[in-house]
C-alpha cells in the first residue's frame, strides 16, 4: 500500500495538530471575515441592481415625465454596479481563495503554486482581518475545519478525503442556494400567470406593474440560478475525479509521488474554483452550518471505515 509507511505519522494525529495551529487558524479567521465583507457587498448590490430600478420603474409608470430622470439614474446604477461592485467583488473572493488555500497549504503540506495563487497575502492583511473577525459577535470557532477524526488516515489518504469532503460541503451549501434564488423567480412568474387566468384583467396594466418593476430581481435571480448551475457541474466534475484517486489509494494504484502530484493539482483546481465562483450569502452558512457538518462528519466516518477495510483486506 502507498500509505503502509504513513501510518505511525497517521497515529501521532499530525493532521489534526497541524490544522488547529493557531498560526495558520488565523488564515481561517481572516477568511471568515472577508466572507462577511462579500455578503456585505452582495447586499449593496442587491439594493443598487434591484430595489432601486424597481422604485424608479414604479415613478416613471406613474409619473411619466420623470421618466428621462429615472432613465438616466438607471444607467448611473448599471455602470456603478459594472465598474465598483462587481470588481469589488471579485477582489474579495480571490483574496478569500487565497486564505483557504494559505490554510490548505499547511495542513496538506503541499507547496504554494505562484503559477495559479500567484503571491500570498500580506502577514499585515491577514492579521488585520482575522482580528477584525474576532472581534464579531457572531464570530463562530474554526478549529477542526476539516473532521478530526480525519487524523486517523495515513496523511496521503486523509489529504485526499478532506479535498473530498471540502467539495462536497460547497456541493451541498450552493445547491441550497441555488434553490433558494430561484423561489422569487418562480412565485412571480406563477402570480402572472394566475391573474392573467382572471377574467377582465387589463393586461397591460399586470406587466407594467408587476413585471416591470420586479424584472430586475426576475433578471438577478435567474443569472444566479445559472452561475450557481455552472459553478456546481465544475464543483462535481472535480469530485469525481477526487473520489477516483481515493478509490486508486484504497487498492494501493496511487503511488506516492503521484498522490502528492494529483493532490496539488486538485489543490489548483479548488482555488480557481473558489476565487471565481459566484459569492453565497454568509447567512445560508450560518443557518445550515450544522446540519451540513454533521453530514460532513458522517461522510469521513464512512471513507475511515472503507480505508480500514481496505487495510484489513491487505493484511
Amino acid at each position: 500500500m502507498l500509505w503502509g509507511e504513513e501510518l505511525q505519522d497517521a497515529k501521532e494525529g499530525s493532521f489534526g495538530r497541524i490544522q488547529n495551529d493557531p498560526r495558520y487558524l488565523r488564515y481561517l479567521l481572516a477568511r471568515r471575515q472577508v466572507q462577511v465583507e462579500i455578503t456585505r457587498l452582495l447586499f449593496t448590490q442587491l439594493m443598487v441592481v434591484i430595489a432601486l430600478p424597481a422604485v424608479l420603474a414604479v415613478i416613471s409608470f406613474y409619473w411619466p415625465s420623470w421618466k428621462p430622470g429615472t432613465s438616466l439614474v438607471a444607467l448611473i446604477i448599471a455602470l456603478v454596479d459594472i465598474l465598483c461592485i462587481d470588481r469589488m467583488q471579485k477582489a474579495s473572493l480571490a483574496k478569500s481563495a487565497k486564505l483557504q488555500e494559505a490554510f490548505d497549504c499547511q495542513v496538506f503540506e503541499l507547496e504554494w503554486n505562484i503559477f495559479i495563487a500567484g503571491k500570498p497575502l500580506a502577514d499585515t492583511f491577514i492579521d488585520s482581518k482575522a482580528a477584525g473577525y474576532a472581534c464579531n459577535a457572531r464570530a463562530g470557532t474554526v478549529e477542526n475545519w476539516y473532521p478530526e477524526r480525519l487524523s486517523e488516515l495515513p496523511p496521503s489518504l486523509g489529504r485526499i478525503a478532506a479535498q473530498t469532503l471540502n467539495m462536497l460541503y460547497d456541493e451541498w451549501l450552493r445547491t441550497h442556494y441555488r434553490v433558494l434564488v430561484g423561489l422569487p423567480v418562480i412565485l412571480i412568474l406563477g402570480l402572472l400567470i394566475f391573474f392573467a387566468a382572471v377574467e377582465d384583467v387589463n393586461l397591460t396594466a399586470l406587466l407594467l406593474g408587476v413585471l416591470v418593476p420586479t424584472a430586475p430581481l426576475i433578471n438577478w435571480c435567474s443569472r444566479e440560478v445559472f452561475r450557481q448551475h455552472d459553478a456546481l457541474t465544475r464543483l462535481r466534475t472535480t469530485r469525481a475525479l477526487n473520489e477516483a484517486l481515493w478509490e486508486q489509494a484504497l487498492v494501493g494504484d496511487l503511488p506516492a509521488m503521484k498522490a502528492d502530484t494529483e493532490a496539488r493539482h486538485t489543490q489548483d483546481v479548488s482555488y480557481i474554483r473558489r476565487s471565481t465562483s459566484p459569492a453565497i450569502f454568509e447567512h445560508l452558512y450560518w443557518i445550515r452550518r450544522s446540519s451540513l457538518e454533521r453530514r460532513m462528519s458522517e461522510r469521513a466516518d464512512s471513507m475511515i471505515q472503507m480505508a480500514a477495510i481496505a487495510t484489513a483486506r491487505d493484511t
